[in-house]
């Protein structure tokens, strides 16, 4: 299993982004498998986060309870690159 993205700086930081467009990703077996790899990447006091981009509009379960793992929604994405668009024309 691999993210979908990394972000990283000069071999100061990775952020390893996972995005999923379904509702309720983690019930199907790969998507429990998944998460469980992609918890080994996520190592803060390394500088390695993993974030996890779903579009569910409250945190799953299965992320509240794995603390080392950054979640927002689609919604928010959504959101925020309307405001920067105006703040940046």
């Amino acid at each position: 299993s691999r993210p979908d993205g990394v972000v990283s700086c000069d071999c100061k930081y990775k952020i390893f982004i996972e995005s999923k467009i379904f509702l309720d990703a983690f019930n199907s077996v790969h998507g429990k498998k998944q998460l469980e790899a992609n918890k080994k990447l996520s190592s803060p006091n390394d500088a390695q986060w993993v974030v996890y981009i779903t579009p569910d509009e409250r945190k799953p379960q299965e992320l509240e309870a794995a603390s080392e793992i950054i979640w927002i929604n689609w919604q928010k994405i959504v959101e925020n690159s309307e405001v920067m668009k105006h703040q940046i024309i």
